[in-house]
């Protein structure tokens, strides 16, 4: 984890695409680097004309790099095209500040819990910054239109399945714990002669505080990232709804999805987006029915 702070909210856009949005749209590995803050976060919506802009376009090949059509937009496009039935291309703005603000907390969410954060040696340092965290998710609105919650969850609806890896490496005088990243291969060196001992798992961002449950102290990150991760979930409705047979947090039939799937277009949106879920949304539609009721009739 590095601490040179972007600075203006450019700066932080252009952070947040490399952290973040790049690898969400290409499947690439996540960049978790120093927190952007709630603040900064926030200000980078500025950069698109706020969190929900009604018109505009926005080139994102500046965001993308000089690969772009080929790195993150051409497989951004697919997304969309998965998800709508309609010509993609005339959908713009491609990006918002929603999409934006939304990632940027999604990265300081998994950087909680990162044993580089900085103040790491202060026992609240976690807890501080998922609050504030949890408090940025709450902060967002639902999307008011069809275009808004469709971006938010082409780009982010793979990124609470995203997985992080945590390695302990022991030897006989020591160890050490590694998250997200491989530990440095002299660690690894002479494995017979140093008792060198390799153990790594992985957890999905949705299932966070699970890696570290040998902790002490636990209680009250598992607690703020549920309320964190009800947050996003909460300002990207589609998202909601294709995970809603996970365990925890636990699905609810929220007023931003009522009103999405009370649209007919909204409806097929979200039964689509449920479809291309998990063992084809069987669970998630499970879960809905069980929820909802007639509610979820649209969807059925």
């Amino acid at each position: 984890m590095t601490y040179n702070a972007p600075v203006t909210p450019a700066e932080t856009t252009a952070e947040i695409f490399r952290r973040v949005l790049v690898p969400a749209v290409t499947g690439g590995e996540l960049i978790i680097e120093k927190p952007f803050g709630r603040k900064a976060a926030f200000a980078a919506t500025s950069v698109f004309g706020g969190i929900e802009p009604t018109a505009g376009e926005v080139a994102l090949d500046q965001w993308f790099g000089p690969n772009a059509m080929q790195q993150g937009e051409e497989a951004l496009l697919r997304r969309l095209r998965r998800l709508a039935n309609a010509d993609v291309t005339t959908i713009v703005p491609r990006i918002d500040g929603g999409v934006v603000v939304l990632a940027a907390l999604v990265h300081d969410l998994v950087a909680a819990f990162h044993p580089d954060l900085p103040g790491v040696f202060r026992r609240d340092a976690p807890a501080k910054l998922l609050e504030a965290t949890a408090q940025g998710f709450a902060e967002v609105p639902a999307p008011t239109t069809l275009r808004a919650a469709l971006l938010r969850h082409a780009w982010l609806g793979d990124l609470p399945r995203f997985a992080l890896v945590r390695t302990e490496v022991r030897w006989w005088v020591g160890g050490r714990s590694f998250v997200g990243r491989a530990p440095p291969a002299r660690l690894l060196a002479w494995p017979e002669v140093r008792r060198v001992r390799r153990d790594a798992r992985e957890v999905e961002i949705l299932r966070l505080p699970d890696l570290f449950s040998d902790r002490a102290n636990t209680a009250p990150l598992i607690e703020l990232h549920a309320r964190a991760m009800s947050g996003f979930l909460a300002a990207s409705p589609l998202t909601d709804l294709a995970l809603a047979g996970r365990l925890s947090p636990p699905f609810l039939w929220t007023e931003a999805i009522a009103r999405l799937v009370e649209n007919p277009a909204g409806a097929r949106l979200s039964r689509r987006a449920i479809a291309l879920g998990e063992e084809g949304g069987k669970f998630a539609r499970e879960v809905i029915a069980s929820v909802a009721g007639d509610a979820a009739r649209a969807l059925s």
